[in-house]
């Protein structure tokens, strides 16, 4: 972050095109094209994760369905290329950015978050639990239908599968709210980032390189046009294909062998093969696994970026070791107010400090654009420069994102200090993740940053009364959840852009639009689903983990009175130093080899499932500048795109199969896409 100090890595990046060549026109065949997308992807997303319980389309940053869905429209612009009407670069990309942006909405982007969350609470309350003494009285009556009867039927489903449209209208009106909100938050937040990260530090963002790759240099691309005419491609391609093949058939007829190592269902963990109980707990999650994906994406990365990725993880190991060595153990009360001191709160708290490091160097490095949004935003600079994103109106819809926000949360009981302490932890996670996978490239991503549990514990659950804590389990779960995280996706879409010549004004309406198109078209097709199959015949992960996980934790808040942990705050405050310490060192010695945001991200459940995948690719990218130079590079970068597709396509031909079969619960997506 900041100024670079070391020369750019052979093939690294994607060569940028002179802002003076943008389009002006807009690019609305491709958008035409893209909102169709938008709305199939909706529909095959929700049909897979929720229906047949199988692959797992919208819930990554090089989404399946919607990368599928682009390379499809790839396809059929070979045809209309012939007719006369081909569409152009800049049409086939704008239409990806649409599918991109909106791809994870139907499931842990919103839909399958809100719904579950609105009807759980009154379908799970018992006397046991106690929610309804707890919540009920501080529920307003406009968060969802109150009939119990619409909750019960949402989950056991109904004879002629009508949806109650008069009881779920009005809901998902206000709810459209705090999306609209914080999706204008996270856009505005892109174009602040947009001239640091893609013009003055050049990040390599992985991800948008396929996206690129895939579409070749022609102005009315399609997939002959492409580098699938690279046989080493093609080699590539086919390699993760068969072997999902073959395990795909494994999951129809069990009588034909599959290969366990590269399956999905197979989680290989070291602690299963130890018979120590410290072993076994040391060792619990310290995965063996194979995602062809991420070895592509790790071959594409800076070998410094993907170095850190798994050697934090490694690293980790080692810390679980002293502490089980010293006595200090895992800890107790884990994940709550009263968590003690112990390797938990160690490997999160940390983490957590470091996060804030992180997220303060950026909003640093991004001072004077914060300068020339203010003079924009009232007249004292062109709202717009050449080729560049507005400022000006970024500003505004930063203010207006926050005004939806703060309304809907004081609306909703929730105090602005607590309101305004949760936005500020899930936006730093946001552009924390937004940085690791701009650079690194991650397919699956997530911090360990939960305002749900770390705005309790820094303040203490004695100074919450049932208003505050009601409101708080509603925000963190679905505006504010993690995995809803777009920010990733609008900046590979505005590096993508960049490429294609498209405005980023272009990319601001596009996202816009796709995001408003994905909420109606998402919930009219998840609440159609549920109440002809009924939620509880339906994934559990996806109906009743969240209202169950948020709700029993928020009781507990009740009654688990604590002050501020100040374990919890000692222990981040020693992650800043850290953290500090790891930048001080990567920016004055060349010979120090980590990257510090591998410390942020390590031991989080998606890196204890893909540090192996990620140290594969970096040693076949290190063996081959070794051996081969930029020019071995160059020739192995085809190979790393090809696995990356091959692993995709083959996944969404195994959803169709699944889906005309009829065959659920069988899956060819890794179970951490979820998290």
């Amino acid at each position: 972050m900041g100024r670079e100090r070391r020369q750019r890595e052979p093939g690294e990046g994607l060569r940028p095109v002179p802002e003076n060549g943008l389009t002006s026109s807009f690019p609305w065949r491709g958008a035409i094209a893209g909102f169709f997308g938008v709305a199939v992807g909706c529909v095959l997303t929700a049909y897979s994760s929720l229906y047949l319980d199988s692959s797992l389309l919208g819930d990554d940053y090089l989404p399946i369905g919607a990368f599928s869905l682009f390379l499809g429209l790839l396809a059929i612009n070979a045809f209309l290329r012939r007719t006369g009407w081909g569409l152009t670069r800049s049409d086939v990309h704008i239409a990806y950015i649409l599918m991109l942006v909106s791809a994870a909405v139907p499931v842990n982007g919103f839909a399958a978050r809100a719904l579950p969350m609105i009807t759980g609470l009154y379908y799970y309350a018992t006397p046991a639990n106690g929610w309804e003494e707890y919540f009920f009285r501080h529920v307003p009556n406009w968060i969802g239908p109150r009939d119990r009867d619409v909750a019960r039927t949402f989950y056991e489903g109904t004879i002629t599968g009508n949806v109650p449209w008069e009881s779920w209208l009005k809901p998902l009106a206000v709810w459209f709210i705090p999306f609209a909100g914080v999706a204008l938050m996270v856009l505005a937040l892109g174009i602040f980032l947009r001239r640091q990260w893609i013009e003055n530090e050049r990040l390599v963002f992985p991800l948008a390189q396929v996206a690129v790759a895939v579409t070749g240099p022609g102005n009315t691309p399609t997939i002959e046009t492409s580098l699938i005419r690279n046989k080493l491609f093609w080699v590539a391609v086919l390699v993760p294909f068969a072997i999902n093949a073959l395990n795909g058939l494994h999951h129809l007829y069990p009588v034909i062998p599959n290969i366990a190592a590269m399956d999905p269902d197979l989680k290989t963990s070291l602690g299963g093969y130890l018979t120590d109980p410290v072993q076994q707990y040391m060792y619990r999650d310290f995965y063996f696994e194979f995602h062809f994906a991420l070895i592509g994406v790790a071959m594409m990365m800076r070998q410094e970026v993907s170095l850190s990725l798994w050697f934090f993880q490694v690293f980790f190991v080692g810390v679980i070791f002293v502490f089980m060595v010293t006595g200090l153990g895992p800890g107790q009360y884990m994940y709550t107010p009263k968590e003690q001191f112990g390797y938990v709160m160690f490997a999160r708290w940390t983490k957590i400090g470091a996060a804030v490091v992180v997220v303060a160097v950026i909003l640093w490095s991004l001072r004077h654009e914060f300068v020339r949004a203010w003079r924009a935003a009232f007249g004292r600079r062109p709202v717009s420069e050449e080729g560049q994103a507005p400022l000006g109106f970024a500003f505004w819809m930063f203010v207006a994102g926050l005004a939806a926000y703060a309304g809907w949360t004081r609306a909703l009981g929730l105090p602005p200090g607590a309101a305004l302490a949760m936005l500020a932890i899930t936006l730093g996670a946001y552009i924390v993740v937004a940085r690791i996978v701009s650079e690194g490239g991650l397919i699956w991503c997530s911090v360990a940053m939960d305002p749900v549990l770390i705005y309790p514990t820094l303040v203490g659950t004695s100074g919450l009364d049932g208003q505050t804590i009601t409101a708080m389990a509603y925000t963190g779960f679905v505006p504010l959840a993690a995995r809803a995280n777009v920010l990733p996706s609008v900046m590979d879409s505005f590096k993508i852009a960049q490429g294609s010549r498209i405005r980023p004004s272009h990319v601001i309406i596009v996202s816009l639009a796709s995001l408003a198109l994905a909420f109606v078209v998402s919930l009219v097709v998840v609440l159609a689903m549920t109440y002809a199959q009924g939620g509880n015949y339906m994934p559990q992960k996806h109906y009743s983990y969240g209202p169950r996980w948020i709700f029993g934790k928020a009781a507990s808040f009740f009654t688990d009175v604590t002050g501020p942990s100040w374990q919890a705050i000692a222990t981040m405050i020693a992650g800043i130093a850290i953290m500090a310490g790891m930048y001080k060192l990567h920016r004055r010695y060349l010979w120090w080899p980590f990257y510090p945001l591998g410390f942020v991200i390590a031991e989080t459940e998606v890196m204890q499932h893909q540090w192996m995948s990620i140290a594969i690719g970096w040693a076949i990218r290190s063996l081959v500048i070794r051996f081969g130079g930029a020019a071995g590079y160059r020739s192995l970068r085809p190979a790393a795109i090809g696995v990356i597709i091959g692993e995709l396509t083959s996944i969404m031909f195994w959803f169709g199969v699944f889906a005309l079969t009829g065959t659920t619960g069988k899956s060819l997506t890794h179970a951490t896409s979820t998290w």
